[in-house]
């Protein structure tokens, strides 16, 4: 998508069916806060999500901390619908 950032999913969350909602996510990878911050309101400005479609950021996600070793910081966009 940009450079020093990589986009990876969409995939099924690991709880893929919550209360009757289908669950996806995305998971975007990158060196910087900031960087993952604005390439984040750059892509739903760019694509805003449907009405009928729910979207949480998680700007600081524990499911990934065994990467807390790793040089990159971590942002988890997760659509269901609403």
């Amino acid at each position: 998508p940009e450079k020093g950032i990589e986009l990876l999913g969409p995939i099924e969350a690991p709880i893929f069916l919550l209360r009757g909602k289908y669950r996806y996510r995305l998971l975007l990878k990158g060196g910087s806060r900031i960087q993952l911050n604005a390439f984040t309101k750059k892509l739903l400005k760019i694509f805003p999500p449907p009405s009928d479609i729910k979207l949480v950021i998680d700007v600081d996600p524990y499911t990934f901390v065994w990467f807390t070793h790793s040089p990159y910081i971590f942002l988890i966009i997760t659509l269901f619908d609403a």
